[in-house]
């Protein structure tokens, strides 16, 4: 019943509220506040679908439900979750095909549905979610290099595809993924290092150090 405006405003409202929830490990409370502040993001969906934003917002709450069940043990929740948020992603990216930001959103839903089924232990399934984000990730990344999101987001891609060869058994695939993750990152330390930058590094290695064991 409320006007455009006014449901916006709402759902934002309710999306901070799940993020404190959230942040501070009130799961429950998180998913419950994501859930409503998703129901108005939906109605603004269906009032303009074919406005982008409207759908990245309503996008943004499918996420958060998505990552709620799967912090909270329920993979199979949050692959439910996550395939619609791809398909929310796709249907934004196609209505407007030069927003990086949309794509972007494609490639995160990608890696998601990739997460939620390696906690499923469909390793096989989540290697060909994460391989098919990395391809247009390391895209960007080389069209990009001074874009950090794109290089982090390309060597946490990288880790994702070594667990998953490791969790096969593929232990010499695991090893060189994980080889060519750690030249990256290392050549991102010499170019712009930050305290995220150090901490992949850090957590390559020890996912490196798995792979040899």
């Amino acid at each position: 019943e409320l006007a455009d405006d006014a449901l916006v405003q709402r759902s934002q409202a309710l999306n901070l509220m799940a993020e404190v929830a959230f942040n501070r490990g009130n799961l429950k409370e998180a998913e419950q506040l994501y859930r409503q502040a998703m129901a108005g993001t939906s109605e603004a969906v269906r009032r303009s679908p074919d406005d982008p934003q409207r759908i990245f917002d309503h996008a943004q709450n499918v996420f958060y439900v998505g990552e709620t069940a799967r912090y909270a043990g329920r993979p199979a929740e949050a692959e439910t979750a996550w395939r619609e948020y791809k398909r929310l992603a796709d249907r934004m990216s196609a209505l407007a095909p030069d927003n990086l930001k949309y794509r972007m959103e494609v490639l995160y839903a990608n890696e998601d549905v990739g997460i939620s089924l390696y906690n499923q232990h469909r390793f096989v399934e989540a290697q060909r979610q994460f391989e098919g984000a990395a391809g247009p990730m390391g895209n960007l990344a080389s069209l990009y290099p001074s874009n950090m999101t794109y290089q982090k987001e390309y060597a946490n891609l990288q880790a994702w595809i070594a667990d998953t060869q490791r969790s096969q058994g593929n232990f010499d695939a695991a090893i060189a993924m994980r080889q060519q993750q750690i030249a990256g990152l290392n050549h991102l330390m010499d170019v712009a290092p930050d305290s995220e930058v150090r901490k992949y590094l850090i957590i390559a290695h020890q996912g490196l150090g798995a792979a040899l064991r």
